[in-house]
């Protein structure tokens, strides 16, 4: 039988439309596999050990909600960056005291030995926020330069963070496998075409190399966007948890694949017996070279 080859441009436009709206649905599910998550794993626990790690530093603290938040009180400032450069930078209070001498909102005060605020009126936004830039880039410099390395310097500090980095590993993991299963699978099986929502918009549809009544059964798309979903997606994700980032080599293998093979088949189609085609070809002529020449076999007949 003879079938239309599907265009390069469209095959690419249905993967990423599927692949966009697996994301976009991830971030949907993620409102609600973080939270059964977190009480699976006692996350809620977990975070707040993690925070109060950062809380002792006294460049964070809590909001009304009982939020870690990074401090921002022009009150508290001069205080906590004190503590934090006297208790977390090895003593490089220097420092800091250089930042106020060569400030003209200090003057040193010989009653305390040390570089204090000139008086102002504390209604006065404009003095305010002159004082507010100040601590603020102070307060960032130390979060760039010596946070980690202060928090990293305790080894129960770096259990926990990576147990919290799992967590949310785990909840994202999560959130992206049930879109997948959405998108990829649950979607073609209950659609009569087999089709995702990339090949319904794009006109593509898959038949079977074995079946000589072209469409392949709910057993070869199954296993079909299963290969896909695992192997292709889950299995390349998964170094995030390993090494920090993705390596798609199932997706490579199935893309030199498609590149190459007879009938531009991907891994999960070679795996599957399924070939993409244009949905369109149907009691139109199709020229030469933009055409699949395919002959069926029954697989009932084959010893």
């Amino acid at each position: 039988m003879t079938f239309k080859k599907p265009k390069w441009i469209r095959r690419i436009g249905a993967a990423l439309l599927d692949f966009i709206c697996a994301i976009l649905l991830m971030l949907i599910l993620s409102f609600a596999t973080t939270p059964i998550v977190n009480k699976i794993f006692n996350g809620d626990e977990l975070k707040k050990e993690y925070y109060s790690y950062a809380i002792a530093t006294k460049l964070y603290t809590y909001d009304e909600n009982n939020n870690i938040q990074i401090i921002y009180d022009v009150k508290t400032f001069d205080e906590n960056l004190t503590y934090f450069y006297n208790n977390c930078t090895e003593n490089k209070i220097d420092e800091y005291i250089n930042k106020k001498k060569e400030s003209s909102l200090f003057h040193y005060d010989e009653a305390t030995n040390s570089y204090v605020e000139k008086e102002y009126d504390y209604n006065d936004s404009k003095i305010r926020v002159q004082y507010t830039n100040f601590y603020v880039e102070i307060r960032d410099y130390c979060i760039k330069n010596y946070l980690d390395a202060y928090l990293n310097k305790n080894e129960n500090y770096k259990v926990v963070a990576r147990k919290v980095s799992m967590l949310n590993y785990t909840s994202t993991l999560s959130a992206f496998v049930l879109s997948l299963l959405i998108i990829y699978l649950l979607i073609p099986l209950i659609n009569k075409d087999n089709k995702t929502i990339g090949k319904m918009f794009f006109k593509l549809l898959l038949i079977s190399k074995v079946n000589d009544n072209i469409n392949p059964s709910k057993l070869q798309i199954l296993f079909r966007q299963l290969v896909l979903i695992l192997f292709e997606f889950v299995f390349s994700i998964s170094f995030i948890g390993l090494i920090g980032f993705p390596v798609p080599l199932g997706l490579i293998a199935s893309i030199i694949l498609a590149l190459f093979t007879k009938y531009h088949q991907s891994l999960h189609d070679i795996c599957a017996s399924t070939i993409l085609i244009d949905d369109d070809y149907i009691n139109k002529p199709i020229d030469e070279g933009d055409k699949y020449e395919i002959t069926y076999y029954n697989l009932k007949e084959v010893k």
